[in-house]
């Protein structure tokens, strides 16, 4: 059972520092304005009665409520069937290339919605080689540790839609074909423009015969007809 709330002005509040030396205790009015400034961490373990153990504040303070604004809670909200985290672990590469886990995506999700988590984190699955990104695991609509994980790298093209022809890109084989095409065409247009000079050719030598040349036609003019 919940120990009494108190005012914002009255000073409840204690917390560990990294040594886990008891600080405080604080009102909730000065945790807020050093939550505000990100001055106090989201695992940082606080306490409003001497007769609770240390908890996170993360714990004590579950989405949609508000650290040191909103009345702690100790037990977790339930989740929908929809919202329900996927049953797998996450390792991920800290700062340092550290491995750090494997932790369930309840953890995971958790440490997401509190910003926790920076997009160029690389992290993986145990049953996963390769790390990634959060977006390659879960890009959008999906949600972060709570939709299935998508396997980065292993979605496929879509195909063309009904009526779309594929653009023609012929192979080695097509390609020797069509070279061996154009050749022919080549040699054809290179037999008929041949066959075209032939022809004017003999033409011209016909005309060239049908028409005396200077010398008979003087020897023409002084003859006289019999």
């Amino acid at each position: 059972m919940m120990a009494t709330w108190h005012s914002p002005e009255e000073e409840c509040w204690e917390y560990l520092d990294p040594n886990s030396v008891k600080r405080g205790p604080f009102p909730s009015s000065r945790m807020q304005v050093w939550y505000d400034h990100d001055m106090l961490p989201e695992d940082l373990k606080v306490r409003y009665a001497s007769s609770m153990a240390y908890m996170p504040i993360r714990e004590l303070f579950h989405p949609p409520l508000k650290p040191f604004r909103s009345r702690p809670r100790l037990t977790p909200p339930k989740l929908t069937p929809a919202q329900t985290p996927t049953e797998c672990k996450w390792q991920y590469m800290d700062t340092r290339g550290a491995l750090q886990g494997p932790f369930p995506s309840a953890q995971m999700a958790q440490w997401y919605e509190h910003n926790m988590l920076p997009k160029s984190l690389r992290l993986r699955r145990t049953i996963d080689t390769d790390f990634s990104t959060i977006s390659e695991y879960f890009p959008a609509p999906l949600v972060p540790f709570k939709s299935e994980a998508k396997t980065p790298g292993a979605s496929k093209a879509a195909p063309p839609a009904a009526g779309q022809a594929l653009p023609a890109k012929p192979g080695p084989t097509n390609q020797a074909a069509g070279t061996g095409l154009s050749a022919g065409v080549t040699t054809l247009f290179a037999a008929a423009a041949a066959a075209a000079a032939s022809t004017a050719s003999g033409q011209t030598a016909l005309a060239a015969q049908a028409k005396p040349n200077a010398g008979e036609k003087a020897k023409g003019k002084g003859r006289q007809p019999q």
